[in-house]
Formats: C-alpha cells, structure tokens, sequence
C-alpha cells in the first residue's frame, strides 16, 4: 500500500491508516487480506445507510443470478479494457467492481497495484477469490469496502475507472470530487455511463425491485461538463453497447423495423441480444454501428 495516501475528505487533513480525523472522527482502518474501510462517525443510519444496504442486496442477487448476461457483461469488459489501453505498470483503481469482469481483463496484465473498490462486501468478496485464481504474483492487490462519495485516497493512482456507477451514486459531485482528489496530476480516469437512457424503468412503479437504482443518465456533453467541473480534460470518448434494432432517433420506425428484419435475416444480428455488439466491432459490420444507439458511453479523462 505504499502508492497510497489519505485524507479526511472532509477537512484535507492527511492520515495515516488507522488514525482518526481530529474534527469529525472519520476514520481509515486496515482489515485481513488487505481490506481498507472509511467512515466517518454517525454514518450507520440516515439514507446513505438504507442505500447500502440496498447494494448489499444487489449484491447478493446478482452474483447468483446475473442481473444481465455474463456474456454481455464480459465482451462489454474486453471492449472497455482494449480502449482503456495497457495497465501494465500502473497503479490501478477499479470502482464498482461488481462481478469482476474487468478486473480479470485488468489481471491478465501486470498493474503495478490493482485496488478492487465496492460498497458491497459480497462483491468484494468475489474480488478476492478471482485474483487469488488469477495466477497474477507481480500486482500488488488490495480491496476496500466503502461509497465512492467518501473515499479518503488522494494522489494515489494513475488510473481509475468507473464502469457502471456515476448513474447509481446518490450526489454525483461527491463521487467525481473524491475521484479527481485519488488521481495523480496527469493521471486519468476512465468512466463508462449510460447514453441517453429511458429511467421509467428503474421506478417502483414499474416492478424496480431495488429502493436504488439508476438516478441518472448521461449524454456525451452533460458528463463532459460534470468531469471539466473537477478539473478532468476529456481526451477521448467510445460508444459501447450495441442492441440489434436499437436504432438513432435519426432513422424513422418504418425503416428501422425493416432493417431489423433485413440484418436479422442476413445474420449479422447473431442468435442472441448481446451477439450484436460483439460482431459490430469486426470490418465491414461497424459501420452499423452509425446508425445504431448505444447503451453505454465511455468518457476517459486526465487530471490537469
């Protein structure tokens, strides 16, 4: 752990592992297996409190009961690591590390230091056992259990990523703040979020079973804003996440629907949901991709 550095976020005090902040009693601790925890006093109740405990649930069902497809989820994960580019020598921080796909995608390098971060324990659980069948000696890997809102790093990394996230966090500008504040000056950081999606279906109203869900969606100009705000240039940004018959608003109902038809016969939407996605990477199929809308954007910045 020695990359790392912590403050209170609360009062930029510096601490060392284990010691509390003089002024409100937020602490950092060090558990077995190389776990770090924060909190700060009085944060067992209230809504941050009811909102992890909805994680831990999440968690739980998730793990044995994917949410959405393995496979999906795991060509969404080589896709996100090939733009990323090499981790090799860096020190690394996933948040929301979730079923662990990108962090085998991460593993199958040589980091210099991997941190599996998650405010669930179940999937930090998770985390552990895959880099303990990973065969990875050369990374340094640790874990933490907390809100990314409060996180005490700072200057620690010279990458984080984000997938799936920013759309679940309770106040946004907490999280990029803490997140801005973990990076080194030139470090970068790798978001992925979802495109301009429909929120409807994450009520309650509609059979949403978890109190927290999505809170947001994101455009490619909203979420460049929010991350300029804290001091993240945006260098580069992809479009993820392609469903057969998912088209731009720019091509009319009648024409999608026959064009679903058409490349379904032709086979270029493949056997199953998540198959598109996959072979519209591949020449001469991406070009599809232009008329398609994605489901996920993918915003990598670096701390100026």
């Amino acid at each position: 752990m020695s990359n790392l550095k912590f403050v209170c976020p609360f009062h930029s005090c510096f601490l060392t592992l284990g010691e509390c902040c003089s002024k409100c009693g937020y602490q950092t601790k060090s558990t077995s297996g190389n776990n770090i925890t924060f909190r700060r006093s009085g944060d067992s109740e209230g809504i941050y409190k009811s909102y992890e405990n909805a994680y831990e649930d999440l968690a739980e069902d998730d793990l044995s009961n994917p949410i959405y497809a393995e496979e999906y989820q795991s060509d969404l994960a080589v896709e996100t690591h090939r733009e990323i580019g090499s981790v090799n020598g860096l020190n690394v921080a996933e948040l929301g590390v979730g079923q662990g796909f990108l962090q085998k995608a991460f593993l199958s390098e040589t980091p210099k230091s991997l941190l599996a971060l998650d405010i669930a324990e179940e999937y930090i659980e998770n985390a552990k056992k895959i880099f303990q069948t990973s065969g990875n000696s050369s990374t340094s890997f640790y874990t933490s259990v907390g809100n990314v809102e409060f996180m005490p790093f700072h200057e620690s990394f010279d990458l984080v990523v984000a997938t799936d996230i920013l759309e679940h966090v309770l106040n946004l500008g907490n999280a990029l703040v803490r997140i801005a504040s973990s990076l080194k000056t030139g470090g970068k950081f790798a978001c992925r979020v979802p495109y301009k999606e429909a929120l409807g279906q994450y009520s309650i109203y509609n059979k949403q079973k978890y109190e927290f869900a999505h809170l947001r969606f994101f455009n490619e100009s909203m979420l460049k804003t929010q991350l300029k705000e804290v001091g993240l240039k945006p260098v580069q940004v992809y479009r993820n996440g392609f469903q057969p018959g998912r088209f731009r608003k720019v091509v009319p109902s009648f024409f999608g629907k026959n064009m679903a038809r058409l490349f379904s016969l032709a086979g270029h939407y493949g056997n199953n949901w998540y198959d598109f996605n996959r072979k519209s990477r591949t020449f001469p199929l991406r070009i599809l991709r232009s008329i398609h809308q994605p489901l996920e954007l993918l915003v990598i910045s670096q701390k100026v």
